[in-house]
């Protein structure tokens, strides 16, 4: 299962709208992702902590988001040093664990902690639905964003039919370990998911036909720029100004 984060509704980012948030996620991101100066990544990861507080997003969601990523982010530290040449900080058999190394690692690991809080707050508060809206009002292709919204809706049903598979496997005696028998029965148990997403793929498409679809969604109630969004994209821009000036002057 994935981890949510949903923030209060009565939060600024909330009232901001999505195409803004996007936008200045996707921009922000950017900058910070090419960025490998200590004060531009210091400055952004202070952005996205307060852009987090500011979203209200709850602690115990973000906190799961984060140690997904840093069990990977965390062993740069460990290994990186090792292969980046540099004053050394201790060796061992002819290996130099450099200084350069280390900074280069922690730089990595604070940039991808920001980008992670960065886009909790900008885009993992917006909803599939508006989240495919503003990907369209912002001319992305229109199958990429049905694409988008299909694959989100039905993560949990696939998830759901994963788990009964299994469940029916373990009642037959299925016992999962490190044998051939156990590579052959789970193989057997991915084809049949995959076949039966195909089946239930084609009944939805079927379903949708009937219903009129002919491959795009209308909506009823479309986005309104307001002076706050404006004001926010200001501020976002002057933000990001400030960044790219930390790392490239």
């Amino acid at each position: 299962m994935i981890p949510t984060a949903i923030p209060s509704p009565a939060s600024f980012i909330m009232r901001i709208d999505p195409r803004a948030r996007l936008v200045v996620g996707f921009v922000s991101t950017l900058i910070l992702a090419v960025a490998v100066q200590w004060r531009a990544v210091a400055l952004g990861l202070l952005l996205a902590v307060g852009l987090c507080a500011a979203a209200r997003i709850p602690w115990g969601g973000l906190r799961a988001r984060l140690i997904g990523v840093n069990v990977f982010l965390l062993m740069l530290p460990v290994v990186l040093p090792w292969s980046v040449p540099g004053a050394p900080l201790w060796s061992a058999g002819g290996w130099v664990y450099s200084r350069e190394g280390l900074e280069l690692a922690m730089i990595i690991v604070l940039k991808g902690n920001a980008i992670i809080l960065l886009l909790s707050a900008l885009i993992g508060t917006i909803d599939a639905a508006s989240l495919a809206h503003a990907l369209e009002h912002l001319r992305l292709p229109r199958k990429l964003v049905h694409l988008l919204i299909f694959t989100v809706r039905y993560l949990e049903v696939l998830h759901e039919e994963a788990q009964r598979l299994y469940r029916a496997a373990r009642v037959r005696g299925f016992e999962a370990g490190a044998a051939r028998h156990t590579y052959h029965t789970l193989s057997r148990l991915l084809g049949m998911l995959l076949v039966r997403s195909v089946d239930r793929s084609e009944r939805i498409l079927a379903a949708m036909k009937a219903r009129g679809y002919c491959g795009r969604f209308y909506l009823l109630n479309h986005f309104h720029w307001s002076s706050r969004d404006g004001m926010f994209c200001v501020a976002a821009l002057v933000v990001c100004m400030a960044l790219a000036w930390m790392e490239w002057q």
